[in-house]
């Protein structure tokens, strides 16, 4: 009989095998802290987009009005897109009139100042934007 020599078949022996898979692993490691990193990246762009969204919207209305004290006696209720809700939403938006003039306009023009402060309930944490709004005084005569 002849007995056939295994020594020289091409096959990964286990030193191979653990190497191979500790690289993948480390590769595989590597990609879910990107993937972690892009999702809280993302999650900060979404909130940063809503505030915004509401803010523009709060703006436009404050600009818009003739009656400015009607803004600061309530709370605002947003949700997670930046859209207005009667149900405690995701954003809790407040609206207070500031005898502080903002940076850069004559105290002789500046009429009044808001101030619109957006506050996210998210993972226990509260985040507060402001923003001041300068009106126009009121005209002569009127």
């Amino acid at each position: 009989m002849n007995a056939k020599n295994h020594h020289g078949s091409a096959a990964f022996t286990l030193v191979e095998t653990v190497i191979a898979l500790g690289v993948t692993s480390v590769f595989i490691i590597s990609l879910l802290g990107l993937l972690s990193a892009g999702l809280i990246t993302a999650h900060k762009a979404l909130n940063i987009s809503a505030q915004t969204q509401i803010i523009q919207d709060l703006v436009n209305n404050i600009s818009q009005s003739t009656n400015l004290d009607a803004f600061t006696s309530e709370t605002y209720n947003y949700d997670y897109e930046g859209n207005l809700t009667n149900a405690t939403g995701a954003y809790q938006v407040s609206v207070t009139k500031s005898s502080v003039v903002a940076p850069g306009v004559l105290s002789s023009s500046s009429g009044s100042t808001f101030i619109i402060r957006v506050t996210s309930q998210q993972n226990n944490l509260s985040q507060t934007n402001s923003i001041l709004i300068p009106t126009p005084p009121a005209k002569p005569g009127s």
